[in-house]
């Protein structure tokens, strides 16, 4: 045993049903039975006093002086595991160059697409310390909403998310403008136009108007070039929709889906095209399946079991990268979607500041 008696747990957390705060208070829940937990505000500055019985548990954060990666640096903790969302891209991950070596784990929220093949990656120093962490969703949260399809040629297809670069919305487009006969359906936040994406605007996944209107759907979508593990899909799952992504979105077994091409359009349509018509009893199956999976695996116990072994485990300190990767990657920071520089960062920053405010009134 690691002998850690508290988790210091950094990590965006708060009452709503979306990630990443229900990550947050979903896992201070979990290992509150085994350890005593205390939250902190994930855009906090600052550093925390390092103890021998405490573990740093936490994601960092892409803004400088920040709490989780000025913690980390400092030696005395009995355990440092990041968790947090992990790509290839440079973009998304450049800030995470000199974290990584200062944690005893990497617990990579992403679908197997990210780790399978680590070696052939410039990450492969990171390998040993990297073990891939599936997304988890609570059936209370997201409950049953679809238990069979629609007849063939009737069914609709829906995107939930952002229209960040990586979640490659103008591939989606030009797919639906390819199925013109078809319903393709976007609920979310951005001002993107799209000419073939019906907008339905930032919907309350908690509340029952927007379950109504998902339990429309018989597809979820989501063609991502660079995303890690898009929660939408499990979340999908959990509804009883059929998920539909590309590898590039991150996931794959256990659960079952509907896999895309990247970059062929063409190709993608007819996949779809296809499945439009697939026999209702086919999609069941993946439904059926895919609701046996989130209550073994894509589940918060199981979640939190995976945090519990990375803690209580033997550390795993990884080296530096090669100094022309960590190059490349404070080059791709600075000039993506989660630099200081990026005017998205700051709308990003001004609203989380509002929302913490209105929590404390």
């Amino acid at each position: 045993m690691s002998g850690i008696t508290t988790v210091e747990l950094v990590y965006p957390h708060g009452p709503g049903v979306a990630c990443p705060g229900a990550i947050g208070r979903h896992l201070a829940a979990e290992l509150s039975g085994d350890y005593e937990v205390r939250l902190h505000d994930f855009d906090s500055f600052g550093s925390l006093a390092p103890r021998g019985d405490a573990a740093l548990v936490g994601h960092a954060h892409p803004a400088p002086g920040r709490l989780f990666a000025r913690s980390a640096r400092a030696p005395g903790w009995g355990r440092v595991v990041l968790l947090q969302p992990f790509v290839h891209d440079f973009r998304q991950v450049g800030y995470l160059r000199n974290v990584v070596p200062s944690c005893d784990r990497f617990l990579a929220i992403c679908g197997p697409y990210w780790t399978e093949d680590l070696g052939g990656t410039p990450f492969a120093p990171w390998a040993p310390s990297i073990t891939q962490v599936d997304l988890a969703v609570d059936t209370a949260d997201f409950p049953r909403l679809r238990s069979h399809s629609s007849a063939p040629g009737g069914r609709r297809f829906l995107f939930v998310g952002s229209n960040d670069a990586y979640k490659n919305l103008g591939y989606l487009d030009a797919i639906a403008g390819e199925l013109s006969e078809f319903e393709f359906s976007w609920i979310g936040s951005g001002r993107s136009r799209r000419a073939n994406l019906r907008r339905l605007g930032y919907q309350d996944l908690g509340a029952d108007s927007s379950r109504e209107l998902v339990s429309g759907f018989d597809f979820l979508i989501t063609v991502g070039n660079a995303d890690a593990n898009p929660a939408t899909i499990v979340e999908a799952m959990a509804w009883g929709l059929v998920p539909v992504c590309t590898r590039q979105s991150g996931w794959g077994e256990p659960g079952r889906f509907c896999f895309l091409p990247l970059d062929d359009v063409h190709g993608a349509a007819e996949e779809l095209r296809r499945l439009q018509y697939r026999p209702s009893a086919a999609l069941d199956e993946i439904r059926l399946h895919n609701w046996q999976m989130i209550e073994s695996h894509y589940c918060w116990p199981r979640f939190a079991d995976q945090v519990r072994g990375a803690i209580e485990g033997e550390p795993v300190r990884v080296p530096q990268l090669h100094w022309r990767t960590r190059a490349a990657m404070a080059l791709g920071h600075a000039t993506g979607p989660l630099s200081m520089l990026h005017p998205r960062t700051w709308v990003r920053w001004l609203r989380a500041s509002r929302a913490r405010l209105r929590s404390k009134e």
